[in-house]
């Protein structure tokens, strides 16, 4: 064999043995740490709070506990620094028990003082963030009409189309019910208008707005979210007001004439920019029920949403703007308001920071007064 060759065998198998060692020594550390939890345990029983202590806390500051493990050890300290009457150590170690997990369930075995010390921590979420997508229908509320035939005696109507909406979702809780929500949504929102001109033209237009709504809305949830001993599907409603802005608005015209019995001529042509005769800004106000259901530390939930509009969607001084289009198809803008329905699925995880409630400062009822004889 080559010399070169056996000197990279060797190479590789040293590497081999070396990486087999770690991990026999890292598997080692492990299982001694949970023999020392065992221990620890024991001691704790047997009322050696001193060894119970010096066994979990060295597997601690070493990291050998896996996350099962590192609760039991977070919970057991706090209880044995309660019954030593060392206050800051248990708050030191039932912190890092509430960090490691947040919706630490409380157990029929769990000492009265260990129960009272939880109560003073704070176990809603700080910040609740998560997403969602669905579909929607506008809803349109048609107002004057407007047409280069006679308005009142066209037929019109209007159908509405599946569009989208993709959404962020950042909430406060208020209570253990109520939180306050923000959630940026964009929107793409889909209709068809048709009618018929003049006896002898039928037009189809298709509108497609994309939109960014700003929604800020108050929840109310019908079971408290963080009684952690709940399970099952959380119901809820909410309420607020929405801020659309237009992003874009494109449309495309389609006219069909009839030129003769067995004859008919179709216009077309590209896509029409209709932006600048919408409202930049229009306002909504929105309402919905949804159900939440809990996955991990999270919930996925389904709602359904109705907005109904306030504002004219027309920007009436540039109705008549693109005089080419108008010529070319004969369509001019109604005044129209657009709400919709939607369908929602997404996600939502809390974020925690538990931290020991404040306590109330007691003012005294009566001031006492001291006289002198």
């Amino acid at each position: 064999m080559n010399l070169r060759y056996l000197h990279l065998w060797l190479l590789l198998f040293f590497w081999g043995v070396s990486e087999i060692k770690a991990q026999t020594q890292d598997s080692t550390a492990v299982n001694d740490c949970s023999l020392k939890l065992q221990e620890g345990e024991t001691a704790y029983e047997d009322g050696s709070l001193s060894i119970s202590i010096n066994l979990l806390e060295e597997c601690l500051k070493t990291d050998g506990f896996n996350e099962e493990e590192k609760q039991r050890a977070l919970r057991l300290l706090t209880i044995i620094y309660l019954y030593k009457n060392q206050e800051e150590d248990a708050n030191k170690y039932m912190q890092q028990l509430l960090k490691a997990n947040p919706e630490y369930r409380l157990r029929p075995n769990d000492p009265n003082e260990f129960v009272q010390l939880y109560k003073e921590y704070k176990i809603r979420p700080y910040l609740i963030v998560g997403g969602g997508a669905g579909a929607n229908l506008p809803m349109l509320s048609i107002g004057k009409l407007y047409s280069t035939d006679n308005p009142n005696s066209q037929a019109m109507v209007y159908n509405s189309l599946v569009g989208f909406q993709i959404a962020a979702n950042v909430s406060r809780p208020l209570t253990n019910k109520v939180e306050v929500i923000f959630a940026p949504t964009f929107t793409v929102l889909r209709y068809r208008f048709e009618a018929n001109y003049f006896e002898y033209a039928s037009l189809t237009f298709e509108e497609s707005q994309r939109r960014l709504d700003l929604p800020l809305l108050f929840k109310y949830n019908f079971r408290n979210k963080y009684n952690f001993s709940l399970t099952g599907i959380k119901p809820y409603v909410f309420v607020g007001g929405v801020a659309n802005l237009i992003l874009s608005s494109l449309g495309d015209a389609q006219r069909q004439d009839v030129v003769s019995e067995d004859q008919s001529r179709s216009v077309e042509g590209k896509a029409i920019e209709m932006t600048e005769l919408r409202n930049k800004t229009t306002f909504s106000a929105l309402a919905g029920v949804g159900a939440e259901y809990k996955i991990g530390l999270g919930h996925l939930y389904i709602e359904f949403r109705y907005q109904h509009a306030f504002m004219n969607m027309i920007n009436e001084k540039n109705r008549f703007l693109l005089q080419s289009e108008i010529a070319k198809y004969g369509y001019i803008d109604n005044d129209y308001k657009m709400g919709s329905m939607s369908v929602y699925a997404g996600y939502n995880y809390p974020l925690y920071n538990p931290k020991k409630r404040k306590r109330k400062s007691k003012e005294m009822s009566e001031e006492i007064k001291i006289e002198n004889n």
